[in-house]
């Protein structure tokens, strides 16, 4: 059905097509026949998506949304977490054009794609989407050994870094006497 899609007809999806037939021979064309009454819908592949979007982000989810395709019957829901997997996975098929990422890894940067279906077949793949998902920082944990080493001319302070640097490296400590 495509091809009522393109020149010289130009039907969009959903157009009813309605049709009359001739016959050839040697002698010439015989009239039309009497136009059908029924006629069809005019339903090609979905179109190309538009980059998805991220709707929303949470420490622990992520919200990405896409351009509803009227006549789809369902979406596929690609990914990849970017430099480990290098490759695009079918995370599942929906229905709505919304998808909630619960649980999401405290770091990393992922790659979202969609694509369409409908009877026809699959849409283009949409472009990539990247998240950059960063960890919330925390406060550093508390210093737990302070060694104190004296000898008659100096008085020496040695610490070990904390067991929690909260996310982040620490960038200096503070001397209180």
């Amino acid at each position: 059905m495509n091809v009522f899609a393109n020149f010289p007809y130009f039907l969009k999806d959903g157009d009813l097509i309605v049709i009359r037939i001739s016959a050839l021979n040697t002698a010439g064309w015989s009239q039309p026949s009497i136009q059908n009454v029924q006629g069809a819908v005019l339903i090609t592949h979905p179109p190309y998506l538009s980059l998805p979007s991220l709707d929303g982000q949470s420490a622990t989810s992520l919200t990405i949304s896409w351009d509803n395709v009227l006549g789809s019957g369902f979406y596929e829901f690609l990914w990849d977490k970017f430099g480990t997997v290098k490759q695009f996975s079918k995370l599942l098929t929906l229905t709505d054009n919304k998808y909630i990422i619960n649980n999401v890894p405290n770091s990393g940067t992922f790659r979202f794609r969609i694509k369409a279906t409908n009877e026809c077949g699959y849409s283009s793949i949409s472009p990539v989407l990247l998240v950059n998902v960063v960890a919330e920082i925390q406060l550093p944990s508390q210093l737990e050994t302070v060694i104190v080493e004296n000898s008659a001319c100096n008085v020496n302070f040695a610490w070990m870094p904390p067991n929690d640097n909260g996310g982040a490296p620490i960038k200096k400590y503070v001397f209180e006497v």
